[in-house]
């Protein structure tokens, strides 16, 4: 049954939260004939395989006073967190035939000082125990391990492209909707700008772990209580959507999403699983400043800038220098323009990530352009490591002291 209004038809159906009880008055985005729209539920199907629920239980007297003697009693396990999760990596094992499957959830929730069980629910409504290998609290990132008997379907990453040259001569091209432009295609990567559509998917919390799917806006605004390698989606209640994948059009899964609408781009999970993987610990770059992409700035300031610099065209902005860090104590400043590293043309804060990965506790040369006076400078620094003390602060109830690493 429809309804039409003001040109528009509206469908009008039951409206279930994320708990699964009815929503009596659904807000105005569940009746929005876009959030039905055709491609991007497809997309979803396509993503859907890979798309679990975390339920996190612990003990509900597990805090019993210390002086008192324990008795043996019966576990009395409640559920204090549910999520979503996504399937990263299945192997075979080659001793008994089974599947060892990685699957990637928000951290923060299974960092706690008590004993804790963590169940993943399939696409399928299996429920399946899991092991938790390791939670990095950076990046908000923890790793569980379930065994199947079958292999299960791993997300299809694709990695972000969000550069995009200010140059007036660029050659620019227009979307098929017409309603944002792109540069013309040059890689393999999946060109994103701000206002770009993206899908966010997330499975419900209770049997039968129904798929969830919402249409989000990409923004170039930083969360402030994440890392500076986070991107922000808007237009969507991140809380219902935590741990689920942002995927594009395609069903291609371009980063993890988190409860403020916060996502971590696929370019850094990869390399951050890779190098755990590799040598069973974090690796976290850190130079101590704020860095965006140039058309971030307001239009005087990039006039100015290609007025002194008439070739620029791609490279970093330096928002905010951290006194002290080692950017700092090398001269790098506010409103700088970083054009190259170790003599390679830098296009995009995602690029530059790359480049550092695997520099840490390396000196690089940065040549740096500086619109205040018009000048080139070659900048040599050393590639530091985030410690603990400058974690973010983005969940109630994890201690401070908590450093970030667990290993099974």
């Amino acid at each position: 049954m429809a309804t039409f209004v003001d040109g528009k038809v509206y469908e009008k159906r039951k409206v279930y939260d994320r708990f699964g009880i009815l929503i009596k008055d659904p807000p105005q985005r569940y009746q929005n004939p876009e959030w039905l729209h055709v491609t991007a539920k497809i997309a979803a199907l396509r993503a859907s395989s890979s798309v679990v629920t975390v339920i996190a239980r612990r003990d509900r007297d597990d805090k019993i006073s210390h002086k008192k003697k324990k008795k043996k009693r019966k576990r009395n396990w409640i559920t204090y967190f549910s999520g979503s999760g996504i399937i990263f990596e299945c192997e075979e094992e080659s001793v008994d035939a089974t599947y060892a499957t990685t699957v990637l959830t928000p951290a923060s929730p299974l960092l706690r000082d008590f004993e804790i069980e963590v169940d993943v629910a399939l696409s399928d409504g299996k429920l399946c125990k899991s092991q938790v290998v390791a939670c990095d609290y950076y990046y908000n990132l923890a790793v569980l391990r379930i065994m199947t008997d079958i292999p299960l379907q791993p997300a299809n990453m694709r990695s972000l492209d969000d550069g995009l040259s200010i140059h007036p001569t660029q050659p620019l091209s227009l979307d098929p909707d017409g309603k944002s432009f792109r540069l013309r295609p040059h890689s393999n990567l999946f060109k994103i700008l701000p206002d770009d559509k993206v899908i966010a998917l997330s499975r419900r919390y209770n049997d039968p772990y129904f798929l969830d799917f919402d249409v989000a806006h990409f923004s170039m605004e930083r969360p402030s209580n994440e890392c500076h390698e986070f991107f922000y989606v808007k237009g969507i209640d991140g809380i219902n959507y935590n741990g689920g994948p942002v995927i594009n059009y395609s069903g291609e899964m371009i980063g993890i999403l988190f409860h403020e609408s916060s996502f971590l781009p696929s370019n850094v999970i990869s390399r951050w699983w890779k190098h755990y993987k590799t040598h069973r610990e974090f690796r976290r770059p850190w130079l101590g400043f704020e860095v965006a992409n140039p058309y971030t700035a307001q239009s005087g300031f990039l006039e100015q800038l290609l007025l002194k610099f008439p070739g620029f065209s791609t490279g970093l902005l330096v928002v905010k220098v951290e006194e002290g860090s080692p950017a700092y104590c090398s001269g790098i400043r506010d409103s700088d323009v970083i054009v190259q590293i170790n003599g390679v043309l830098v296009q995009s804060t995602l690029e530059f990530f790359e480049k550092t990965w695997d520099k840490v506790g390396e000196a690089v040369e940065l040549e740096v352009i500086r619109e205040s006076t018009g000048g080139q400078l070659n900048i040599s620094t050393t590639i530091g490591e985030v410690t603990p003390e400058k974690f973010p602060k983005r969940s109630r109830g994890v201690p401070r002291e908590v450093p970030g690493l667990f290993l099974a």
